[in-house]
């Protein structure tokens, strides 16, 4: 009997506790089932409504202003690109120049390598194997005199305070600075484009070679030597630029090429002149 008694006396208060809670259970059920199905959502409000009121409410506290970020500034829109081309001699012109020279070229390489050998086998006299080799080597230093100085295109550098503004090229034509930079393509003997870079106030107008050549450039050739690789030809400093070439046939508008020249030419002589004049003493 004693260890019954203590057994019960040991799990009484287990006991009584799920009692306790099996009781509780039975009541709410009972209540649930007395409410019905659209009371269980007005006691979901009810409790929701009594858990937001015994909390307290806090004010919401105002942030720190904060300084407005600078907004980067819109990039200025470029209206024309920063190299643009003035003058074009042409695609016929320039056809027909690159036929020459290649044409020449063959003609070398055909007397170099089939007639001249077939002389000297031969055992033709000396002054006709000389004879056929100037003939075939004639054709190509002609060409090479004649049409060296033929500028096929010229690239104006435009500087970058013209570049964001519209009609830059107009603007530039006749407001010319004195630095402007302009890119002169010519030919080479084997129809390779040889680039010449300068300023535009080291090119002048002068005539030469009867007229094959028109504009010159000023070349300073101490510091040429020392910019210029040995595998590299002399830079160039006489150009043929052809006179009055439309840029089209249509309008039969000239390149803009003639009133750059032109106005920089009038500005330049403007210089000039307000540097040989003497000194006003009069006005002190």
């Amino acid at each position: 009997m004693l260890p019954s008694i203590c057994l019960r006396r040991a799990t009484f208060p287990f006991l009584q506790t799920h009692s306790v809670l099996r009781a509780s259970l039975n009541t709410t059920r009972c209540s649930i089932k007395r409410l019905g199905p659209c009371s269980l959502h007005e006691l979901s409000l009810q409790f929701a409504r009594q858990a937001s009121t015994s909390t307290p409410k806090h004010k919401p506290q105002p942030r720190p202003k904060s300084k407005p970020e600078p907004v980067p500034a819109a990039p200025q829109k470029r209206f024309v690109a920063s190299r643009a081309i003035v003058y074009h001699a042409g695609q016929p012109r320039i056809l027909v120049l690159g036929g020459l020279k290649i044409t020449a070229v063959f003609v070398l390489a055909f007397f170099s390598t089939m007639i001249v050998p077939g002389f000297i086998e031969s055992g033709a006299p000396l002054w006709q194997t000389l004879g056929v080799m100037a003939a075939g080597v004639t054709p190509i230093l002609a060409v090479s005199f004649l049409t060296t100085p033929m500028v096929m295109w010229i690239h104006l550098i435009i500087p970058k305070n013209f570049q964001h503004a519209p009609g830059a090229l107009e603007l530039l034509s006749k407001n010319v600075p004195i630095d402007t930079e302009v890119t002169l393509t010519t030919m080479g003997i084997l129809g390779k484009p040889r680039v010449s870079h300068m300023k535009l106030r080291d090119l002048r107008k002068e005539r030469r070679r009867s007229g094959l050549v028109n504009y010159v450039r000023t070349v300073n050739p101490e510091a040429a030597a020392q910019t210029r690789q040995w595998y590299k030809f002399a830079e160039m400093s006489e150009f043929k630029i052809e006179d009055h070439v439309i840029s089209n046939r249509r309008t039969k508008q000239r390149w803009i090429w003639y009133a750059i020249w032109h106005n920089f030419e009038a500005k330049r002589d403007r210089m000039l002149q307000r540097q040989q004049a003497p000194p006003d003493h009069s006005q002190k």
